[in-house]
């Protein structure tokens, strides 16, 4: 089609003449080239999807009109979008491969590299929930789609995840992330309490589903222990620490295993409850002494309490 044929070339065109210029590409390495072909062929792949179904709705716009004399703008999203699964259901190796070649291209991108502008919020989706993403890179990437007004855009992605897979624990655990990220995005404004709720029953569903998922147990008593005093959470969250204790104590250790230790040792302080607050970080740092938090939270109530004492002498 002469569409087709008009996008695939644009597409080359926006690749930066890679594939039209011979004299440049003799001068590339092999595994340039190499790379600009797969990337040329994603996405003209992507673009004979996007032909395909911009032809299925032209097709049936045509068809309905001439059938039934109505206007093109009383055609819905469902007809069109009815046409489109159809052509997908005819056509499942095209689907596919583009599928392959967004997830490959997802699993490659930094979150430094993101471009929040363009890119699919699916993509966004993949990079957040890549195992070894570090926590402070992940957070620095939801601070970007906050400042890019896209948090609401990502909640609505994961909550059609989490619909679609209900019987998933760590989609759950997806789910009440997002909202916290949108409890985060509203700030300290009346709207932070709904959004807390939704996230805190996500962490419950995923914990009715894996009663030993360490992030949803990690996450709701870290979450109540941000809650207001006067709601009376505090006592939850301390007991949903010591669960974790005992869990991780069956199961190989993990770095993170770590702030188990220094937030139920936190909570414990808070509660007025010195001497088991320093004896829990005791604990956690004998079984990860390199951890600075935990050294300066033995070392501060250590000094604290020597202090009283001599100033009880």
């Amino acid at each position: 089609m002469r569409l087709a044929v008009t996008l695939i070339v644009a597409a080359l065109a926006a690749l930066g003449g890679r594939a039209l210029a011979p004299a440049r590409a003799a001068q590339a390495e092999p595994a340039q080239d190499a790379q600009a072909l797969a990337t040329i062929a994603a996405k003209i792949q992507e673009l004979r999807l996007e032909n395909e179904r911009l032809a299925a709705e032209i097709e049936l716009r045509a068809s309905t009109m001439t059938a039934a004399r109505v206007p093109v703008e009383e055609i819905g999203d469902a007809e069109i979008g009815a046409a489109l699964a159809r052509w997908r259901s005819e056509h499942p190796a095209e689907v596919e491969k583009v599928a392959t070649a967004r997830s490959e291209r997802a699993k490659q991108t930094s979150p430094d590299e993101i471009d929040l502008d363009s890119i699919p919020m699916s993509e966004i989706v993949q990079v957040l929930s890549r195992e070894g993403l570090g926590n402070e890179r992940r957070q620095a990437l939801f601070q970007k789609l906050r400042d890019a007004g896209r948090i609401d855009e990502y909640v609505a992605a994961i909550e059609k995840l989490a619909e679609a897979n209900p019987n998933d624990p760590d989609l759950q655990v997806a789910l009440g992330h997002a909202y916290l990220q949108k409890l985060f995005d509203v700030g300290n404004t009346p709207e932070a309490g709904p959004w807390a709720i939704k996230s805190d029953a996500a962490f419950d569903r995923a914990l009715a589903l894996d009663d030993h998922n360490w992030a949803a147990r990690f996450t709701k008593a870290v979450s109540l222990s941000n809650w207001p005093a006067f709601l009376g959470r505090g006592p939850e969250a301390i007991q949903h620490f010591e669960v974790l204790l005992e869990q991780q104590a069956a199961v190989p250790q993990r770095e993170e295993f770590a702030l188990t230790y220094l937030f139920l040792g936190n909570m414990q302080q808070a509660s007025g409850d010195r001497e088991k607050a320093l004896a829990t970080w005791k604990a956690g740092l004998e079984r990860f002494p390199d951890r600075a938090e935990l050294q300066r939270a033995v070392q501060l109530a250590e000094t604290d309490s020597s202090g009283k004492r001599s100033s009880s002498r």
